[in-house]
């Protein structure tokens, strides 16, 4: 069923497949399904932008973080596949440029999964993965992303080193959306630590 809004081209099968399971809410098995598809399959299947956007959108509307990443993982491993068997694994700039499908766009909605989510932990995870194993330049709205993360149990202290981080390892000028985001974080904490401050000087 569904309407016709999807087909400006036709979908492959196996696209349609993985778009049925994720109608459906079933995210994990959508990604078991896809890496167990011929790599050449898979290839194909990552090409598809709505395939991508659908599963990212799904994701984050059920706060599925982890899948989200095992997504972001098999994609790249589609990426990595089609250069590295040529060259061996060679300097930072080669691992840059494992970016047909999995652009920093698509990780960066990943972080934003994880934001909806509060999963601050596998925010950390997804931004430590791209820049320290793909070598990639994170942005600022992967930073406000990660720090939206902390903003769920009020992690004021992991908040602040991703702001510092930002500013100091990737030379970023902190914005407006940045700062309110700093604040969700400390408006949390703020209503949490009314309560068990009462003993202290």
């Amino acid at each position: 069923g569904g309407g016709g809004h999807h087909h400006h081209h036709q979908n492959t099968p196996q696209v349609d497949e993985l778009l049925g399971l994720v109608r459906k809410n079933r995210l994990e098995d959508c990604v078991r399904v896809l890496s167990n598809y011929p790599e050449d399959v898979r290839k194909e299947t990552f090409g598809s932008k709505y395939l991508r956007k659908t599963f990212l959108d799904y994701a984050k509307k059920v706060g599925a973080s982890r899948e989200a990443f095992s997504f972001l993982i098999e994609a790249d491993k589609v990426d990595a596949n089609c250069h590295t068997s040529s060259s061996l694994a060679g300097s930072k700039a080669e691992s840059a440029s494992n970016l047909i499908y999995y652009d920093t766009r698509m990780a960066g909605r990943v972080i934003g999964v994880c934001a909806r989510n509060g999963d601050s932990r596998l925010a950390r995870k997804t931004m430590d993965y791209l820049s320290q194993d793909k070598g990639l330049q994170l942005d600022i709205f992967m930073y406000t992303s990660a720090i939206n993360a902390c903003a769920r149990r009020g992690e004021v202290q992991k908040a602040c080193r991703l702001f510092r981080q930002s500013e100091i390892e990737d030379g970023l000028t902190p914005d407006v959306f940045m700062y309110c985001a700093l604040l969700k974080v400390f408006r949390q904490a703020i209503s949490q630590c009314s309560e068990d401050g009462a003993g202290e000087e």
